[in-house]
C-alpha cells in the first residue's frame, strides 16, 4: 500500500476515535450495552452491576477522559493532514511515541489495580491497530522515499 493510502487510513481512524472520545464525554459511557460496566463491577466489587452512585462517579470521570481522548485523536488527525509539510517521520514518530506512553502507563496501572480485562479487550487491540496503521504508513513512506 502507498504512503498516501496509509495516511488516509490513519485520518479515518483518528476521526472515528475522536468521535468515540466525544461520545464518552457526552454520554458518560464506554459502551451502550453495559459490557464494560459489568466487567468493571466484577473486577472491582465481585458483583455483576455498578450501583447508581458508582455509575455517577464513572460518568463524571468519563467526561474529562473522553474529551482528552477526542482532543488527542483530533490532534493526530490534524498532524496527519499536514504530514507532508511537517515531515512524515516527525508526525508518525511522535504519534507512535504518544501511543506507546499511553499503552504502557494505562496498561500497567490497569493491571495493578485489577482491571486486566481493560488491558486485554481495550488497550491491546487499540494499540495494535494504531501501531499497525502508523507502522504501515512509516514503512510505505520510507520505501517511496528510497525510490
Amino acid at each position: 500500500m502507498s504512503s498516501q493510502l496509509w495516511r488516509r487510513v490513519f485520518l479515518v481512524l483518528s476521526g472515528l476515535l475522536a468521535l468515540q472520545g466525544a461520545a464518552w464525554a457526552l454520554f458518560g459511557s464506554f459502551d451502550p450495552l453495559g459490557w464494560w460496566d459489568s466487567q468493571l463491577a466484577e473486577a472491582l466489587f465481585g458483583r455483576p452491576r455498578l450501583t447508581a452512585e458508582e455509575t455517577a462517579v464513572k460518568r463524571a470521570v468519563l467526561v474529562p477522559l473522553g474529551a482528552t481522548d477526542a482532543g488527542f485523536f483530533l490532534l493526530g488527525l490534524l498532524f496527519a493532514w499536514r504530514a507532508e509539510r511537517t515531515g512524515v517521520r516527525f508526525v508518525v514518530g511522535g504519534l507512535l511515541a504518544a501511543v506507546t506512553v499511553w499503552y504502557v502507563l494505562d496498561s500497567a496501572v490497569c493491571w495493578v489495580i485489577g482491571l486486566r480485562f481493560n488491558v486485554l479487550w481495550v488497550n491491546t487491540p487499540a494499540a495494535l491497530t494504531l501501531a499497525l496503521v502508523l507502522g504501515g504508513w512509516w514503512r510505505a513512506h520510507e520505501l517511496e522515499a528510497s525510490r
